[in-house]
């Protein structure tokens, strides 16, 4: 809805300058003033009003980037040179700006036609909005949302001064005043700008569909329009002669208080009715969620003791199979021999698998340890372990500074044997594996990521891969049960985190993981995050 009505006072604003600049070429005052007797609007107001609402209407889209960003500026900049050019007449520098377009025509005004002084500083703040509108401090603000507001409220005071015959409120001493289309359209461009980008700064409180968000933006409409409109109609009442001004000064006030009353008991039923349904949906989140906690718990349950009690049938059946091939005489067959070995093979394997199903189980349940790790050092032990097992290979291995985090010490080490261990597995055809542990500093995060030029794999079946016995590759090219990467999803989302992946074909893989940044965590030695977003697991 914002940007829809952003787009549409662009169009407003444009629209508002073509029809003064066909005023100027018909001769037509009501085109140039919309009121006949009021100030016209000048040529080159009318030009700058057509810079801006393009300029809006070209930022006001989803994505403003590249090519988009580029005319955005190009357009700001050309309204801003044209307002600064204008300033500098009123220190004695006249560069004639505003006298470019119909020049016999705006002498032959009594009061020749000029760019107001405050038309000008509009345009100069206006301009200067849209060419700053994505620049975000470290804390989320942004400063050119207060241009449009400075804008919007020398318009105010322009529109009121008209509403109320008040010269000195939409004029400077003797420059020519501002034009009362010019005002107007001034209002609704300040609108659209902010509402450009409405998640951002300031706007996103008025944006927001929670309470708050709905009383702003019944309360600003309100205390906007009520006092004016009353104001105006009290106005025209006292002229007329129906009452005198202390009378219509009465009114305008129990009107106001009325109105305002009305408008603040509406609000406060609505936001009443908002946090009702909030409440009853945060109640159902709190029943389906400890519905979930049950049932997971019951499943955990389920099976750690299925894998427990599986242990033993499993050993009795490995010993007997060992027994029989001690027991087989030596005039055995081949695919007798070839027979047992397959069903020991497979005992040994579904052991794995059961040890690897009750470890998945344990660190859904273990309590969780958290104190200060420096994961560098933790992936330094893993690395010593890995290469031991790996003597025969050469493995370049690139260990980041990285920064202490809080976590459970034992856990994290599990994930890095795991995310490790795979690097160094999916790179056994590699005559020179790589191997690459790093970190990146997010805003409220710390995202680590696990880096090889091994075997990689197809990005369509990236959502398989933290799934409980998902592969990928045959486990004749590459050995596992497929339960590492579960497990690591498991560890990091207990964490508070989250995980990813990426990966070509032959061209090896990158595992990311968050973890939460310590409170006084520094930057210092860390690169930023990227900022793109990224599908996590």
């Amino acid at each position: 809805m914002f940007l829809w009505f952003s787009g549409l006072t662009a169009m407003v604003g444009i629209t508002a300058g073509a029809l003064a600049l066909l005023g100027w070429i018909l001769d037509s005052e009501i085109l140039k003033s919309v009121v006949p007797g009021f100030v016209a609007m000048n040529p080159m107001t009318a030009v700058a009003f057509g810079l801006v609402g393009t300029a809006l209407l070209l930022a006001g889209a989803e994505s403003c980037t590249g090519r988009r960003r580029s005319f955005v500026a190009i357009l700001a900049g050309g309204t801003i040179l044209i307002a600064v050019m204008k300033v500098m007449n009123l220190l004695g520098m006249d560069f004639g700006i505003d006298q470019v377009l119909f020049t016999d025509k705006l002498a032959a005004y009594t009061l020749p036609n000029r760019m107001a002084p405050n038309t000008a500083m509009n345009f100069l703040l206006q301009g200067m909005a849209l060419l700053f509108i994505d620049i975000e401090t470290r804390r989320g603000r942004r400063p050119a949302q207060a241009l449009p507001l400075l804008s919007g409220l020398v318009s105010t005071l322009a529109v009121v001064g008209y509403a109320y015959g008040v010269r000195g409120m939409y004029g400077i001493t003797s420059y020519i005043p501002m034009a009362l289309n010019t005002a107007v359209a001034f209002l609704l461009l300040d609108a659209g700008i902010l509402c450009a980008r409405p998640n951002r700064g300031i706007m996103r409180r008025i944006s927001s569909s929670s309470e708050e968000g709905v009383m702003a933006r019944r309360l600003l409409i309100g205390s906007f329009l009520v006092p004016l409109l009353l104001g105006r109609a009290v106005r025209t009442g006292a002229r007329a002669g129906w009452y005198d001004w202390h009378f219509g000064l009465g009114l305008v006030v129990v009107a106001s208080v009325i109105v305002l009353g009305a408008l603040v008991w509406w609000t406060a039923g609505t936001v009443r009715r908002l946090r009702l349904e909030r409440e009853k949906v945060a109640e159902d989140l709190i029943r389906k969620s400890r519905e979930l906690e049950a049932v997971n718990a019951e499943l955990e349950s389920f099976s750690y003791s299925v894998s427990h009690d599986l242990q033993a049938p499993l050993r009795h059946v490995r010993e007997f199979v060992s027994l029989l091939q001690e027991a087989l005489p030596e005039e055995s067959t081949p695919d007798t021999r070839r027979y047992m070995r397959v069903i020991a093979e497979g005992a040994d394997r579904m052991k794995q698998l059961i040890a690897d199903l009750l470890e998945f189980s344990r660190m859904g349940r273990t309590e969780m340890r958290r104190a200060g790790v420096r994961l560098d050092a933790l992936a330094r032990e893993v690395i010593g372990e890995l290469s031991a097992g790996a003597l025969n290979r050469s493995i370049e291995w690139k260990v980041d500074a990285v920064p202490m985090v809080e976590a459970d010490a034992e856990m994290i080490r599990v994930v890095l044997t795991n995310l490790l261990g795979n690097a160094v597995k999916f790179t056994a055809a590699k005559e020179r594996a790589v191997v690459e542990l790093g970190c990146r500093a997010g805003q409220a995060e710390l995202v680590f990521h696990v880096r090889d030029n091994g075997a990689g794999f197809d990005m369509k079946y990236a959502d398989r891969l933290f799934g409980v016995f998902q592969r990928l590759h045959k486990v004749e090219e590459f050995p596992g049960l497929g339960i590492g990467l579960a497990l690591v999803r498991r560890i990091i989302h207990r964490h508070g985190g989250r995980v990813w992946t990426e990966g070509t074909v032959g061209e090896g893989a990158t595992f990311y993981f968050t973890l939460p940044r310590r409170p006084d965590h520094a930057d210092a030695g860390i690169k930023p995050a990227p900022t793109g977003d990224s599908r996590s697991w």
